[in-house]
């Protein structure tokens, strides 16, 4: 009798003890379970923050996007040239009227793309502008042509009126030594061009040498 009391004691015990095991074993799984779920999602949420943190980069498919794009730089090229982050590069399709006896190249837009000049003769200080399309016209470079850029020095003085020079034309750009400008022509070249299209080259023209820089 008492064998057999102990037999079920015995029995009831393991039984307790297996039951018991089962809880904590289980308890366990799913506090691993939830606990690893809690630590994913926390980095997944953190990935996110730090993806949604970092600025995505521009698509770069020209020369001009290149040049704003981070990580990318400018070669000192003639065109110019942009290497992107990625080691791709791409060419300005800007066309420039390179200046040799100055030194300079200025940037020319669709207008005066094609242009030319010639150095005042006796005055190398002043470079006449023409246009392929209007160089066998009287419109060609020299005294009657689309006007002309002129150079002068700091502190250089107008003969005429005894004013400085870069007082009576601040617009000038600094470039080196020489401010340049943009003077038209004393009347509206028409041989060869209309007087509207005259306006839109000189005012090409204009705006082209305030972006000249050293050749």
């Amino acid at each position: 009798m008492k064998t057999q009391k102990k037999r079920l004691y015995l029995t009831t015990s393991l039984g307790t003890a297996v039951i018991a095991a089962v809880v904590i074993f289980t308890g366990y799984a799913l506090w691993f379970a939830y606990h690893s779920s809690h630590l994913a999602n926390a980095s997944l949420q953190s990935a996110n923050q730090v993806s949604s943190e970092v600025p995505k980069l521009p698509d770069i498919t020209s020369f001009a996007t290149c040049k704003t794009a981070p990580g990318s730089h400018l070669m000192m090229t003639n065109p110019e040239q942009c290497v992107a982050a990625t080691g791709k590069k791409y060419t300005s399709n800007t066309k420039y009227l390179i200046i040799t006896q100055w030194n300079i190249e200025v940037p020319l837009t669709t207008p005066v793309e094609n242009a030319n000049y010639t150095i005042a003769a006796g005055n190398s200080n002043e470079a006449y502008l023409s246009l392929t399309k209007t160089h066998t016209t009287a419109c060609h470079a020299g005294s009657d042509s689309i006007g002309s850029y002129v150079r002068f020095m700091t502190g250089e003085i107008d003969t005429r009126t005894g004013a400085s020079l870069l007082s009576e034309h601040p617009q000038a750009v600094n470039v080196g030594s020489y401010y340049y400008y943009y003077t038209p022509p004393q009347s509206i070249c028409t041989s060869g061009v209309t007087s509207l299209q005259s306006q839109s080259i000189y005012a090409a023209f204009r705006q082209a040498i305030q972006r000249a820089k050293a050749d």
